[in-house]
């Protein structure tokens, strides 16, 4: 699992953005994800809050994975894509520069919170 941390890049993002808690908003379980060139195939919780995006592995896959914390503004260049026609999927950049590319669900970041 540390393998696979350093590889996808979870072990960059945690030098930066790991979560010393769990903040308040929409939680998701058993969701999938793209981090760099490694999948979490519905092994992922996933917090849409206020102050950003949330992501925990399952204890089972925990090791050499903490959770992160990545806040909205550290997100760029997010655009659609479509998997076999049938999934909605968005990709993004995660931080600036850009650390690794973050592939999720469509409808997690559709429930991103509104900024005034």
């Amino acid at each position: 699992m540390f393998v696979i941390s350093k590889i996808g890049g979870w072990a960059a993002l945690a030098s930066k953005y790991r979560a010393i808690s769990v903040p308040s908003g929409k939680r998701f379980l058993f969701q999938s994800a793209s981090l760099g060139s490694m999948n979490y195939g519905s092994c992922l919780t996933v917090v849409v809050s206020p102050v950003g995006l949330y992501l925990r592995v399952l204890p089972l896959f925990r090791v050499g994975h903490p959770p992160l914390l990545i806040p909205w503004a550290d997100l760029h260049g997010l655009r659609e894509k479509k998997f076999l026609w049938l999934w909605r999927l968005v990709e993004m950049q995660v931080g600036e520069p850009a650390i690794v590319t973050l592939t999720l669900p469509f409808h997690l970041i559709e429930q991103r919170p509104v900024v005034d």
